[in-house]
C-alpha cells in the first residue's frame, strides 16, 4: 500500500513566544526515547535514529516475510492492509489482490468470526480459534487463527494482527482417525462374534452380539462384574492363565475354547482370541469369542459317521473274528451238554474232557468279550471324556478289527517299544485314527501278495512325545496330491469306497490331542504316516492284584431287573446259596414291589429296557424312596444315546458293563 506523502512547508512557521524552548525540550525527550529503543547513544542525531528505525523495520519485514505462518494486518473495519508471502502462497492470491478486501471474504461463511467475537477483538481481547479459509482455486484450508488487536497511542482500536497456521493435514488426519474409530466401533457393534473388553478381570464392555447370545437385555449386561462369572468354574484356572498370557505377550498364541454361561445357565462352547488394546485411555484386554457349539456338534456327527462307515467296512472282518471263537464255544457247550446228559443217565463219561471243553468255551467267550470291548471302545461317541490311554492296547484293538482287511494284502507287524508311557486323551478317538491309518495302508496294497508285503506299526518314545508310525509297502502317494491328503472330502478311492473325511478327521483328532501327524511317501515303494503325541505327565499306575471274592459278610437281598431273562438267571445262579435273589423283567413290576414294605440291599437294573428304562425307574424311585434308589447298580451293554451318557455321568451309582465279570459282582455283593 502507498503511504501518503509528507508535505514540508517552504518557510517554517515561527513559534510563539516561549514555545521554542518547550518544543526543543520535547524533541530532546523524544530523541532520547528513540535512541534508547534503537540502542543508540543519547547524542544520536535524527538521521541516526531514522536509519536505525529503517534497519529495524527491514528486520521485522524479513522475519514476517520468511515466517512459515501466514500474517494478515487489517484496519479497524477488518480490511486487509498487509499479507505476507506465506499466506499468499497458501491461498493463491497476490498481496495486491487481497489488499483492501474484508478478511472474511477469504473465509468459509460457516467458519467466520461471530459478531460477538468481532466485538471482543475491538475491545482488545486476543483470539485463538479454528477456521476454514478459501483458496483462489476453491480449495478449503483448515487454519488456526491467533489474533491480537492493534491499538494506537490514543488507546483506540486500529485493526487486527492475525497469525494464520495451516492445520489442514492435521485436521485430515484427525478426520481419518475419527472415521476409522467410528468404522471400528460399527464393526465391533455389528460383529457376528462376541466381543468383551475387561480390565483386571472387571468387565468393561460387551457388544450387542455377546449380550444377545448370552440371553441378556441391553440394560441387564453384567458390566462391572468379574469376567470369570461368565465362564464355567472348572475353567477359571485356564481363563486366568490365558489373560495373563495376553497381558504379557499382547495377544493369545492360539485359539482357546471355553464354555460361556448364558443368563439362564446354559453353556455355549466358545473359541476365543484375545489381545491388548487401549480402552478409555487405559490398557485393557479385548476378547473375541465365536460360538462353536453347533459346529462342534456337526464335527462330532461327521466323526461318528466316518467311524460308523469304518465299522461297516470292517463288519465282515469283525464277524469273522467273533465267529471263530463262537464256533468252538457252541461246539464245546454242545459236547458238555451231551456228556452231562450221559452222566445223568448213569453212563461212564470222561470228566477231564468235560473240564477241557468248558475251559475252551470260557476262553472263546472271553475272546468274544474282548473283541466286543474293542468294538465298543472304538464306536462310542463320548468325545469329551479323556483319561490315560495305553496306545499299545488301542493299536492292538484296531489291528484285531482290521485283520480281514489286512490278511489278504500284507503281514501286520507290531514293533512296540519295551515301555511306552501313557498319553492323555480319548481312547475311542485315538482308536479311530489308528484304525483309519491301518485300513488306508491295507488299501494301498493290492490283493494276492500278502507274503511279499508288510504293514509295520512302530511305537517309540521321542523326548516328551510318543511316536506311532504306520508304514506300508504299497503303491505310495503321488507328489502332486501330498498337500491335499488332509483336506476334507479329498479322496483317491472310487465312489462309494471312501468319504474323503478319514485323514481330515485323523488330523483334527491328533491336533486336538496336542500332537501332529506327518507323512512320507515314495511312489511305488510305500508310505509312512507318523503320529506324535505328548506323553502324559501322570505315569502308569501300579498294577493291582485283585483278591479273590471273600465269603459274604451276611446274606443280602438282591433284586435283578433285566428284560433279558437269561441274564437274570445267570446272576441268580452265581449268587444262589449265599444271597436271596428276586428276578423281574419289567421296571414297572419293580416299582410296584417297592411300593410295599419290601426292601433290597442291592438292585441290579438294566439301563436300557422297553416300556420303562432304568433311567426312568431311577427317577421315579428317587422321588419315592431315595435310600432305595442309592442301592441301584446299573447293568449296561453300552450307552448309545446322549441321554444315557449324560445320565450315567450325573448319578453316583455303580455300574457294570455287560458282559460283566461275575467275580467283580460277587466282590460287590459279598462285601456288603
Amino acid at each position: 500500500m502507498t503511504e501518503p506523502a509528507l508535505t514540508i512547508p517552504e518557510q517554517p512557521l515561527a513559534p510563539a513566544a516561549g514555545e521554542g524552548e518547550a518544543i526543543e525540550a520535547q524533541l530532546a525527550r523524544a530523541r532520547a526515547l528513540l535512541a534508547d529503543l534503537s540502542g543508540l547513544p543519547a547524542t544520536a542525531t535524527l538521521d541516526d535514529l531514522a536509519g536505525a528505525a529503517r534497519v529495524r523495520e527491514q528486520r521485522y519485514q524479513l522475519v514476517v516475510e520468511q515466517s512459515e505462518q501466514g500474517v494478515i494486518v487489517t484496519d479497524s473495519g477488518w480490511h486487509i492492509e498487509f499479507v505476507n508471502a506465506q499466506l499468499s502462497r497458501l491461498l493463491g492470491y497476490t498481496a495486491a489482490e487481497m489488499a483492501g478486501r474484508v478478511v472474511t471474504d477469504f473465509m468459509d461463511p460457516a467458519w467466520t468470526p461471530t459478531p460477538a467475537e468481532v466485538d471482543d477483538r475491538r475491545r482488545g481481547a486476543p483470539g485463538n480459534y479454528e477456521s476454514k479459509f478459501l483458496g483462489k482455486g476453491g480449495q478449503h484450508f483448515w487454519v488456526r487463527v491467533i489474533s491480537s488487536p492493534l491499538v494506537g497511542p490514543d488507546d483506540q482500536f486500529r485493526g487486527v494482527l492475525m497469525l494464520i497456521l495451516d492445520i489442514t493435514e492435521q485436521q485430515e488426519t484427525l478426520r481419518f482417525l475419527r472415521e476409522s474409530e467410528e468404522s471400528f466401533r460399527q464393526m465391533i457393534e455389528r460383529s457376528p462374534d462376541m466381543v468383551f473388553v475387561h480390565r483386571r478381570l472387571q468387565l468393561m464392555y460387551m457388544n450387542p452380539t455377546a449380550i444377545r447370545l448370552l440371553g441378556y437385555q441391553p440394560d441387564e449386561a453384567p458390566i462391572g462384574q468379574s469376567v470369570l462369572n461368565l465362564i464355567g468354574a472348572h475353567e477359571h484356572v485356564a481363563a486366568l492363565a490365558l489373560i495373563a498370557q495376553v497381558e504379557e505377550r499382547g495377544q493369545t498364541d492360539a485359539v482357546k475354547a471355553f464354555h460361556l454361561l448364558t443368563r439362564d445357565g446354559k453353556a455355549l462352547l466358545t473359541e476365543f482370541h484375545a489381545l491388548t488394546v487401549i480402552f478409555q485411555g487405559t490398557p485393557a484386554v479385548l476378547s473375541m469369542g465365536r460360538d462353536v457349539t453347533e459346529r462342534r456338534k456337526l464335527e462330532t456327527r461327521l466323526m461318528i459317521s466316518d467311524r460308523m462307515a469304518s465299522i461297516g467296512t470292517l463288519a465282515a472282518g469283525v464277524a469273522h473274528e467273533i465267529n471263530n471263537p463262537l464256533a468252538y464255544v457252541v461246539s464245546n457247550l454242545d459236547f458238555v451238554s451231551r456228556e452231562i446228559s450221559g452222566l445223568v443217565a448213569g453212563e461212564d463219561r470222561d470228566l477231564s474232557e468235560v473240564r477241557n471243553a468248558l475251559r475252551e468255551a470260557q476262553e472263546g467267550a472271553d475272546r468274544v468279550r474282548l473283541i466286543v470291548r474293542d468294538l465298543k471302545s472304538f464306536s462310542r461317541s463320548d468325545e469329551v471324556k479323556r483319561g490315560l490311554v495305553d496306545l499299545h492296547r488301542v493299536i492292538t484293538g484296531a489291528a484285531n478289527m482290521t485283520q480281514n482287511e489286512v490278511r489278504h494284502r500284507a503281514h501286520l507287524v507290531k514293533d512296540f517299544a519295551a515301555e511306552t508311557p501313557l498319553v492323555l486323551g480319548n481312547e475311542g478317538r485315538l482308536g479311530q485314527v489308528i484304525l483309519n491309518l491301518i485300513v488306508n495302508a491295507a488299501h494301498a496294497i493290492a490283493d494276492g501278495a500278502a507274503e511279499r508285503n508288510e504293514i509295520r506299526i512302530t511305537t517309540r518314545t521321542v523326548g516328551d512325545q510318543i511316536s506311532v508310525e504306520v508304514k506300508d509297502s504299497g503303491s505310495g502317494i503321488p507328489p502332486e496330491i501330498m498337500g491335499k491328503l488332509f483336506d476334507p472330502f479329498f479322496t483317491t478311492k472310487p465312489v462309494g469306497v471312501g468319504t474323503g473325511l478319514g485323514l481330515s478327521i485323523c488330523h483334527n483328532i491328533v491336533v486336538e490331542h496336542g500332537g501332529r501327524i506327518e507323512v512320507e511317501s515314495v511312489l511305488g515303494r510305500g508310505s509312512t504316516f507318523r503320529i506324535l503325541l505328548p506323553r502324559a505327565r501322570e505315569q502308569r499306575p501300579a498294577a493291582i492284584t485283585e483278591p479273590p471274592p471273600q465269603p459274604p459278610q451276611r446274606r443280602a437281598h438282591v433284586l435283578v431287573i433285566d428284560d433279558e431273562p437269561m441274564i437274570g438267571q445267570a446272576i441268580r445262579r452265581s449268587l444262589a446259596g449265599a444271597h436271596d435273589v428276586t428276578l423281574l423283567t419289567r421296571a414297572q413290576e419293580a416299582l410296584a414291589l417297592l411300593t410295599g414294605d419290601q426292601r433290597f440291599d442291592f438292585i441290579l437294573c438294566d439301563l436300557m429296557m422297553p416300556e420303562m428304562t432304568g433311567m426312568d425307574f431311577y427317577d421315579q424311585l428317587m422321588a419315592r424312596d431315595p435310600k432305595q434308589a442309592q442301592a441301584i447298580i446299573f447293568l449296561t451293554g453300552g450307552t448309545f444315546t446322549e441321554r444315557a451318557r449324560t445320565f450315567l455321568e450325573s448319578v453316583p451309582n455303580l455300574r457294570l458293563e455287560k458282559p460283566f465279570d461275575i467275580k467283580n459282582l460277587l466282590r460287590i455283593v459279598n462285601g456288603h
